[in-house]
């Protein structure tokens, strides 16, 4: 499992699959790396706080349809400080994979 999760992270950060993030989909599946995570992650009726200088530090998806693969989409926030994934469909093993993304990041599920 953590491999495959491993793989489709890979792979929504290259670029291999270019399907669209959509709340009709009943899930996030990856997007081509130039796409804006913000606005992907705003599909997903994602509340999103930033700091003084525009960067995202926190985001709260509970009870939207995100999937462990749409969480290809947080890994480049940096700066992200806090997010809030309870009552979704976030697996462990997804958690776990963010948290190496994510090293600075509190996580609530």
């Amino acid at each position: 499992m953590k491999r495959l999760l491993g793989l489709l992270l890979v792979m929504g950060m290259v670029g291999c699959v270019g399907e669209a993030m959509s709340p009709d989909s009943g899930g996030a599946t990856a997007q081509a790396p130039d796409a804006d995570p913000v606005a992907t992650l705003q599909k997903l009726d994602a509340q999103i706080w930033r700091n003084e200088q525009g960067q995202v530090i926190h985001v709260r998806l509970g009870r939207s349809q995100i999937t462990d693969t749409g969480l290809v989409h947080l890994t480049g926030l940096t700066k992200l400080t806090y997010l809030d994934l309870r009552n979704t469909s976030i697996t462990d093993a997804g958690i776990a994979e963010l948290k190496k993304a994510l090293p600075n990041c509190g996580i609530t599920k």
